[in-house]
């Protein structure tokens, strides 16, 4: 794989997804799960009884928490409509047949697209997160508080993590609904079946060797590495089976997304575009 070959057409899938319908529309409903809780604080201030939740929704780091919860809620599917749509609207446009080389290998164009998908969407995540702070700054001011009531238990290390853990759970998001993608052919296809896999995955944990199962060992790290994870630490090593290390947690996501690519990649190559 050419590397100058592979930066050239991250470059260009990186320009033509960010303009998108589906990242704009996606980004527009990030920002507005970052901003909601800000009228919303402002018109429960009214109420002297509400006003301490009120003050939890804008000041810091509430008004990111707040954000980061809401988000997480609907996150999984986003990404899958995203990675989808970066593969399957090339087979519905047709545009597979015009731009693929036929005499070099096609997986740039696969590897091109993971990482175009990976970095928009973290972006994305990272602006709203940070749009949301800017917002709860401003809602502060509105109701005269302090924007930083107290101490805030957020260091390097937490940004860190909360990081990493993104990386991982899109990065496997992504590669798996690529190969949903490619086998249906279809935005629409590799929609449905991309997030109807994520769901039977994570069910797989309840079967023999269901341990090792990408989606639980990303909800074990969620509750390690991610503020107000959705899950409890203990709740999920009882349904694991396992005491399971964040390391071990990570080499089964990295293993399971590194696969889910290596197959797409492989279907891809064997597909026959003229007969598409």
């Amino acid at each position: 794989m050419n590397l100058i070959a592979l930066h050239r057409q991250f470059t260009a899938e990186l320009l033509k997804a960010r303009k998108r319908n589906l990242f704009l529309g996606v980004l527009g409903l990030l920002l507005f799960f970052g901003v909601l809780p800000v009228p919303i604080a402002i018109a429960g201030s009214a109420n002297d009884n509400m006003r301490d939740w009120a003050r939890s929704l804008v000041t810091f780091p509430g008004c990111l928490f707040n954000t980061i919860k809401i988000a997480n809620i609907s996150l999984p599917l986003l990404i899958t409509v995203v990675a989808a749509g970066a593969v399957g609207s090339e087979y519905s446009g047709g545009t597979w047949k015009m731009t693929l080389p036929r005499t070099t290998s096609r997986a740039s164009s696969l590897v091109a697209k993971f990482l175009a998908t990976l970095v928009l969407t973290l972006g994305a995540v990272a602006f709203t997160y940070v749009f949301a702070i800017v917002m709860g700054a401003g809602g502060s001011l509105a109701l005269g508080l302090n924007f930083v009531p107290g101490p805030v238990n957020l260091g390097a290390g937490d940004i860190g993590r909360m990081v990493a853990y993104y990386t991982l759970e899109f990065g496997c998001t992504i590669s798996l609904t690529m190969l949903a993608s490619v086998a249906t052919r279809s935005f629409v296809g590799g929609t449905l079946l991309g997030f109807t896999a994520q769901h039977l995955l994570r069910g797989a944990v309840f079967l023999p060797g269901g341990w090792v199962s990408p989606m639980a060992n990303l909800d074990s790290l969620q509750t390690r590495w991610l503020a107000l994870s959705a899950y409890d630490k203990q709740d999920v090593e009882n349904v694991l089976g396992h005491d399971m290390t964040w390391q071990a947690s990570t080499v089964s996501v990295v293993a399971f997304s590194l696969a889910f690519m290596l197959l797409t990649m492989w279907l891809f190559e064997k597909r026959d575009l003229a007969s598409e």
